[in-house]
């Protein structure tokens, strides 16, 4: 039987009731509760769950069956593995992409959004957070990733499980809310960014990746290759919000920054990858995992990514780009006068 584990000294001062809205003083080695409404919340395995009952539908469902069937490995990854997937010259395009737009996060509190069991965002405590928040709408995940990371861990990680639609966090506690291939799983993009714009603090700033809009790759996922998309979807199946924007066909821009303005951000944008997502999806869904394996793997995945940053010197190419970089910051107040 596995004992609970406390929760780290960080979780003290960052959370809000989901039920009240109010200020939550958590203790570090106690059960959570609210103390204005007498809210009590699950705490399992280091995994505070914020989620209340009403909220816990498919999309939860899928992803709690998901993380509880999922192999999951014994051992975190080695620093050098966590740097391959980041920073190393030889990392995704993509993800070299993302680390630079987060930027400095030196003394910083991070919220990481939709994250599951992954890993690799522990690669961003070589930047020296204060608080890094690992977060997913399903503890399942959470809890298997906490358990790898050791009964002690680290005093500045903290595990939650939160709508993203209702963040449990005080106003303005946060200085960078990240997530991977998250944002369009959410059924209300509005009220997702209000609650990310009211938990940033002034000069704040949030990253995503999801799918960009691509005329080229919608026509060719419903037309001639809608076979071996529903292959991949049988392989690796998909939740009921990721399967409705596959089909949609992913964030137009401008759009997306009509909804960032009205809540007061400054949205900007950065396309990347079409040949080497789609060479990167069918290695990872379609290909026996010894063809993943060879190096003629890594040398198409090089050739692509080449392709790719010559594909964006022309407008066709921006325009069909697959991967979206995007976020927003949150302007600075004003000085006094």
């Amino acid at each position: 039987m596995i004992r609970p584990m406390s929760l780290p000294t960080a979780a003290v001062e960052l959370f809000r009731c989901p039920a009240c809205h109010e200020d939550m003083a958590l203790a570090p080695a106690e059960a959570v509760g609210c103390r204005a409404c007498g809210l009590r919340l699950d705490v399992a395995e280091g995994v505070i769950d914020f989620v209340p009952d009403e909220r816990r539908g498919p999309e939860r469902a899928f992803y709690d069956d998901f993380y509880r069937h999922a192999p999951s490995p014994a051992a975190l990854p080695t620093p050098a593995a966590l740097a391959r997937t980041w920073t190393d010259p030889g990392a995704p395009w993509e993800m070299q992409e993302v680390w630079r737009r987060l930027g400095e996060l030196n003394d910083r509190t991070v919220l990481l959004l939709g994250n599951g069991e992954s890993a690799g965002e522990l690669h961003m405590l070589t930047k020296r957070p204060r608080t890094l928040i690992y977060s997913d709408l399903s503890p399942v995940g959470l809890r298997a990733l906490r358990r790898r990371l050791g009964r002690d861990g680290h005093d500045n990680v903290v595990f939650a499980a939160m709508d993203a639609l209702d963040l449990p966090l005080r106003d303005e506690s946060v200085d960078l809310v990240y997530g991977f291939a998250f944002a369009h799983h959410l059924p209300d993009l509005d009220r997702f960014l209000a609650e990310v714009a009211r938990v940033l603090r002034p000069g704040g700033r949030c990253v995503f990746m999801d799918d960009a809009r691509s005329p080229v790759w919608q026509r060719l996922k419903l037309g001639w290759m809608r076979p071996l998309m529903h292959l991949s979807h049988r392989r690796e199946p998909r939740s009921p919000e990721d399967l409705r924007e596959t089909l949609s066909g992913g964030f137009r821009e401008p759009r997306l920054a009509a909804a960032i303005r009205r809540v007061g951000g400054e949205p900007w944008f950065q396309r990347v990858a079409l040949l080497y997502y789609l060479w990167m999806r069918a290695a990872g869904t379609l290909f026996p995992a010894r063809v993943r394996r060879l190096r003629l793997h890594e040398r198409v995945a090089r050739a692509c990514m080449g392709i790719d940053r010559l594909l964006l010197r022309s407008a066709w190419g921006r325009r069909n780009m697959i991967r979206l970089i995007w976020g927003f910051d949150k302007p600075r107040r004003a000085a006094a006068r």
